[in-house]
C-alpha cells in the first residue's frame, strides 16, 4: 500500500474510469462516493474527465473554493479508489463533508481506505486546510473505523433525508 499514488483523471484513463464505474454497477452500488459525478448516467466518460479536469485545474483559494477529484493508483496502475476534496462546505456540500472517497468493491477490506485517506489528508494539508470534516452514514462501520484510524473525532449526529449520519472532524 505503500505504492498508491493520488493521481488526476486524465484522457488516457478513460477506459480506467469506465471499468472502475462499471464495477460498482455490477455489485449493485448505485453511489460513487468522491466520485464527483462519475456515477451519474447523464455524463460521459469524457464529459466526466472534463468535468472534474476543469475543476483540477481551478487556482485553489481558499475564499472562493475548490473541489479536487483524484484517482487513488496502485503500483501496477490499477485505479482502486477515488476522492474529492471540496472546500468550502456550503450548498449541497453542507452536510457532506470536506472528503468524499470510495474504494472499488474488489479491493476492500485490504487496508486502502486508510492508506487512501492517510494520503488525502496530506494533501489537503498542501492545499492550506487546517481541519477536515468527514461524514459517514451512522451504521458504516468500514468508514468509521477508517476515519478514527486517522485521528478522527466524533464531532455530531445528524439526520439527512431521513437517514442517520455521523461528523467527524481531523486536524491537520
Amino acid at each position: 500500500m505503500n505504492d498508491m499514488l493520488l493521481v488526476y483523471p486524465s484522457e488516457d484513463m478513460a477506459q480506467d474510469a469506465v471499468d472502475f464505474k462499471n464495477e460498482f454497477l455490477l455489485h449493485d452500488e448505485k453511489t460513487i462516493y468522491g466520485s464527483n459525478r462519475l456515477d451519474m448516467d447523464k455524463y460521459t466518460c469524457a464529459e466526466w474527465l472534463t468535468l472534474v479536469n476543469g475543476l483540477n485545474e481551478s487556482p485553489v483559494d481558499l475564499e472562493k473554493g475548490f473541489s479536487h477529484t483524484l484517482f487513488a493508483i496502485r503500483g501496477d496502475g490499477q485505479p482502486i479508489g477515488i476522492v474529492n476534496i471540496r472546500h468550502p462546505l456550503t450548498g449541497r456540500f453542507e452536510n457532506a463533508g470536506h472528503i468524499g472517497y470510495s474504494v472499488r468493491p474488489t479491493e476492500r477490506r485490504k487496508g486502502y481506505a486508510t492508506t487512501l485517506l492517510r494520503r488525502t489528508l496530506l494533501y489537503a494539508k498542501k492545499l492550506g486546510l487546517t481541519e477536515v470534516l468527514l461524514v459517514c452514514k451512522k451504521d458504516n462501520e468500514a468508514s468509521q473505523k477508517t476515519i478514527l484510524r486517522n485521528g478522527g473525532t466524533l464531532r455530531r449526529v445528524f439526520t439527512n433525508n431521513e437517514a442517520a449520519y455521523e461528523e467527524y472532524q481531523i486536524v491537520l
